[in-house]
């Protein structure tokens, strides 16, 4: 399938009313079309999308789905016209999959992993239908700002009061007000500044982290990672979930690593199968007992969200809530747009470039673990090999948070002096 200009994706969708596509589902008669072009311009894809059939939205899904083919050493064997493995999406939508096939992934990992059984790598602990795998990590202590050093830099942030831009904000520094509570006088301000004080006393993590991001957006994303030196470091929870795909997708693995008694905790919980997805969640739940801090990579959008509506699915009441703090935003603000270090804002690129941390030697990329799942549970158990680099590739996620949390930090309090 090989176009003049190059590599020529497509895809089998049905027309249904004017400019309406829709993923053919299998057994129906499809129309194959192509919808975009794809060439290799120093080793980066560069898609040529049909304007006339895709809307600009579907234009942007089609070039974030693009850069999963650098993950694919040979692009024109990776796009299979006729599969049916998940589709592969940078943005979550449905429209116009990239297939790429999975038998390579597949057959790598049972060469590399055949007979192994996870009992032999890991501590695992049989909870009812699902199972939790404990690791204890070397990630040490981070260094996190203490809880006066965050208070009083947050609290500098005067334009955390409504009506406060850029503009009034430096006057008003320059007339003397340091401080929030120092606005509390203020003839003006001083009813907004003491309603943003009631998020300090009591503390109220969940309010004074939405009022972060909203007020500030990125930077205010960038700052909500001081809230970490706000609470307890046992209260921070890292989380990272692995799913069967994107929209709503059943949830099989969801990992929790915190610090007890100074060690680094990984607990992730499995579902053997979908069956036992509830249970699952339930023992997820349990692991978040006595949080006050939640911290995510994209969370917002996926982590977070996708356990809302699984909780929604399986009628288990509504996810708890939380102070937030997804570092993906912190990230782009910090490293891409004011400091532009990193190539992209995906978490592999910011171990590597930014953390300078390694992945696992056996990596699965994020496209193929629904597969990967796929195949371990069509072999009833048989397979256990296929699931090591999953769950090494879960805690590595959650290890980088970590270390990403730490340097956001120290970038936040640069921003509050």
């Amino acid at each position: 399938m090989t176009a003049r200009n190059g590599p020529t994706a497509r895809v089998p969708i049905s027309i249904k009313g004017k400019g309406t596509p829709k993923v053919q589902k299998p057994g129906r008669p499809a129309r194959t079309i192509t919808v975009a072009r794809i060439t290799l311009s120093d080793d980066k894809p560069v898609l040529a999308p049909r304007a006339n059939r895709a809307s600009p939205l579907q234009i942007s899904r089609i070039k974030r789905a693009a850069m999963r083919v650098q993950e694919q050493p040979d692009v024109e064997q990776a796009l299979v016209p006729y599969g049916r493995p998940e589709p592969i999406l940078g943005a979550h939508s449905g429209y116009f999959p990239m297939f790429f096939d999975p038998k390579p992934v597949l057959n790598e990992l049972r060469a590399n992993f055949a007979g192994v059984r996870l009992a032999d790598r890991y501590e695992i602990t049989k909870l009812g239908d699902t199972l939790r795998i404990r690791h204890k990590s070397p990630i040490s202590v981070p260094g996190l700002p203490s809880a006066e050093v965050a208070r009083r830099a947050l609290l500098r942030r005067l334009d955390l009061v409504y009506g406060i831009g850029p503009a009034r904000y430096a006057a008003l520094r320059e007339v003397g007000y340091s401080s929030i509570l120092d606005l509390c006088e203020h003839p003006g301000f001083g009813r907004d500044a003491v309603s943003a004080y009631q998020d300090w006393e009591p503390f109220r993590p969940t309010r004074l982290c939405d009022r972060l991001t909203f007020r500030l957006r990125g930077v205010g994303h960038l700052l909500s990672t001081l809230l970490s030196g706000l609470v307890e470091l046992e209260e921070i929870v890292f989380l990272d979930t692995e799913t069967l795909g994107l929209d709503g997708q059943a949830i099989f693995l969801c990992g929790l690593g915190r610090f007890v008694d100074g060690r680094f905790v990984v607990d992730q919980f499995f579902a053997p199968n979908v069956g036992v997805e509830k249970a699952m969640l339930e023992q997820t739940l349990a692991g978040l007992a006595g949080v006050k801090l939640l911290v995510t990579f994209n969370g917002r959008s996926a982590d977070i969200t996708w356990l809302k509506g699984r909780f929604f699915y399986h009628r288990m009441g509504s996810f708890p809530e939380f102070a937030h703090v997804d570092l993906l935003y912190g990230t782009r603000r910090q490293f891409i747009r004011d400091r532009p270090v990193l190539s992209d804002g995906r978490l592999p690129t910011v171990q590597s470039e930014l953390l300078k941390m390694a992945r696992p030697e056996h990596d699965v990329p994020s496209w193929a673990i629904p597969d990967v799942y796929d195949a371990y549970t069509k072999s009833r158990g048989a397979e256990e090999g296929l699931l090591v680099p999953i769950i090494d590739h879960n805690r590595s996620d959650i290890e980088a948070l970590v270390l990403l949390l730490e340097i956001l930090a120290g970038a936040a309090l640069e921003r509050c002096q």
